[in-house]
């Protein structure tokens, strides 16, 4: 029997204990009342606030439920509250932070949301922080960002003009940017106009025949690309699918040594859902994992990000030659990279919110929207 199904039982078994204990004592209040007429409206209402205290579920400190769930982690039983409850490690030390600034996150801001790691990282949430207290952080220390894309075939003319203009309002504000776009076409890469402080840079890359080729060598683009350019400019570097738009603020408080992104559609479910590649011959192979994160958005410094790619570019290749191709491609290899190389800063899915999801009480702003999908097209 699933730790589920237990849950569901033990539940049910709760709450009939609470009516037959409400049930006990309606039947006494009956009595009473048949013996003094005067006292019924009183008992009556009595008897409804009792009903109610009774029968409403109650919650533990931080927003947790009184029976949580279970799943199964690295090995063994730990309770499942998904996203409920607020940080719980020790009082000291509280982050890991590779920046100071983290210093200053209201942890205890947001008690219905999960606002850390076991490990110690920080997992941003609006409320979380001051944004003028980050961009003076990062100004003061000269801090600039590389921010990278694909925009190969179809690609470009559908979404590039849209992720870059978005990103020019959105991404990043008051810090140096410079957009390396990768693309087959880099004379199609025209009429950009972008802020003062900010650079757009072509680069040619080929075309793969098929689309998760194109998704899974993006890692190799991208590590000789910090390589030969990236990392002799810039601290920063952040990789970003191009069929997104930004909406709002996505600043400097998204900057740690390593970045991840939960994503949207996995944040809050049970972690039996999460669809890490399950083939024991892949390198991607995992049987369990901390969170499900999203290679839509991923970064960090260009030393963490180009150990990533290498490592995921490796797990890659060994996987071609054995004959092996991992269910999501680069994001199943980044999955098992970020299982075995915890980052230290993750995003909440505000930084990458797909719209299909619909409404969400946790989600207060959307920072990153995914566009609408034409894969039919885009991928012919």
């Amino acid at each position: 029997m699933s730790y589920y199904r237990i849950d569901l039982v033990f539940r049910l078994i709760v709450a009939a204990c609470r009516m037959n204990f409400v049930l006990n004592v309606g039947r006494r209040l009956l009595s009473k009342m048949r013996q003094c007429s005067r006292l019924r409206l009183l008992y009556g209402l009595c008897f409804l606030l009792l009903f109610i205290f009774i029968c409403t579920p109650r919650r533990v400190a931080g927003g947790a439920g009184a029976y949580p769930s279970m799943h199964w982690a690295r090995g063994r039983n730990t309770p499942w509250t998904g996203f409920q409850g607020k940080c719980h490690l020790p009082p000291s030390p509280k982050l890991k932070p590779v920046n100071h600034v983290d210093d200053s996150l209201d942890l205890g801001s947001r008690t219905d949301v999960k606002t850390c790691t076991t490990w110690g990282a920080p997992i941003m949430w609006d409320g979380m922080f001051d944004p003028d207290v980050y961009d003076k952080h990062h100004i003061k220390m000269g801090a600039s960002v590389a921010l990278t894309v694909f925009a190969i075939g179809r690609y470009l003319e559908t979404y590039l003009m849209d992720f870059l203009s978005s990103a020019d309002r959105h991404f990043m504000v008051g810090l140096p940017v410079t957009y390396y776009v990768f693309t087959d076409a880099p004379e199609n890469v025209t009429g950009v106009n972008l802020k003062a402080g900010r650079t757009l840079e072509t680069i040619m890359v080929k075309r793969h025949k098929r689309w998760q080729d194109i998704s899974m060598m993006r890692m190799e683009t991208i590590a000789d690309a910090i390589q030969t350019r990236i990392r002799h400019r810039h601290r920063y570097v952040f990789c970003m699918d191009v069929d997104q738009v930004f909406v709002g603020r996505f600043g400097s408080e998204a900057l740690g040594d390593s970045v991840a992104l939960l994503h949207s559609s996995f944040y809050n479910t049970p972690q039996e859902t999460y669809t890490y590649d399950r083939q024991p011959n892949s390198t991607a192979y995992m049987e369990t994992g901390d969170f499900y994160y999203h290679a839509a958005v991923f970064g960090g410094t260009w030393q963490s990000v180009r150990n990533l790619t290498e490592s995921c570019l490796r797990g890659i290749m060994t996987d071609k030659r054995n004959g092996v191709e991992a269910l999501w491609h680069d994001e199943s290899h980044l999955n098992k990279y970020f299982w075995l190389h915890k980052p230290s800063k993750v995003l909440s899915p505000e930084y990458c919110w797909n719209f299909l999801n619909g409404p969400s009480r946790e989600i207060h702003v959307k920072r990153l929207l995914w566009a609408e999908k034409h894969y039919d097209i885009l991928r012919s």
